[in-house]
């Protein structure tokens, strides 16, 4: 996992939008298992999670369905989404709140329905902007616990330095634009910016 820190408008969320895809970098090339993003972009977005710092949900909706229309438009097969969604609700402490509408739940609540909808295809590369934003110490661990998975790459985007966020192999600073690696582990991140 990467801990991408850097305060407002560093340029956290544009390079986490570029890593998702998103956008497209002015110069260089951004590679996933040795290639081109781009060459693979199909791909990469099948095995792709990803939270944005602010988050396009439908306010109206229970928070079961919304995950529900998420895996559908994730291309889940509904037995799999059902527990998926089942597993992530319970892990994430949001069970009593399924059938609660979006719009009514706390701003951290919402958080946890946006990692939930970023881990329902259990992926292998997972791009979160701010994500314990608003979240309290016990939900905290929960997304925490969740979001590590051996051999998976995570970026974790904070205006600061979380604390000891379990699997962290590096940090990552912006100032302005410019990136900062400093190294924690010697465990290599599969998704590289050159």
């Amino acid at each position: 996992m990467t801990l991408l820190t850097g305060a407002n408008g560093a340029g956290k969320s544009t390079l986490l939008r570029l890593l998702a895809g998103i956008l497209r970098p002015d110069a260089g090339v951004i590679r996933w298992r040795g290639r081109p993003l781009g060459d693979q972009i199909a791909a990469y977005r099948r095995r792709l999670g990803y939270l944005p710092q602010r988050q396009a949900t439908y306010p109206e909706l229970p928070v079961a369905d919304f995950l529900d229309y998420m895996a559908a438009l994730k291309v889940l097969p509904p037995a799999l989404a059902t527990l998926r969604r089942n597993e992530l609700l319970a892990a994430l402490g949001l069970a009593e709140s399924a059938r609660e509408p979006i719009a009514r739940l706390p701003h951290g609540l919402r958080q946890l329905v946006g990692l939930a909808q970023a881990l329902l295809n259990d992926p292998d590369v997972l791009l979160l902007d701010e994500p314990l934003e608003g979240l309290d110490h016990e939900h905290r661990r929960r997304a925490l616990a969740l979001v590590h998975r051996p051999g998976r790459v995570t970026v974790l985007a904070a205006h600061r330095d979380e604390g000891l966020v379990p699997g962290l192999v590096a940090v990552w600073h912006l100032d302005a634009g410019r990136l900062r690696a400093t190294a924690v582990n010697a465990e290599p991140s599969g998704l590289v910016p050159t």
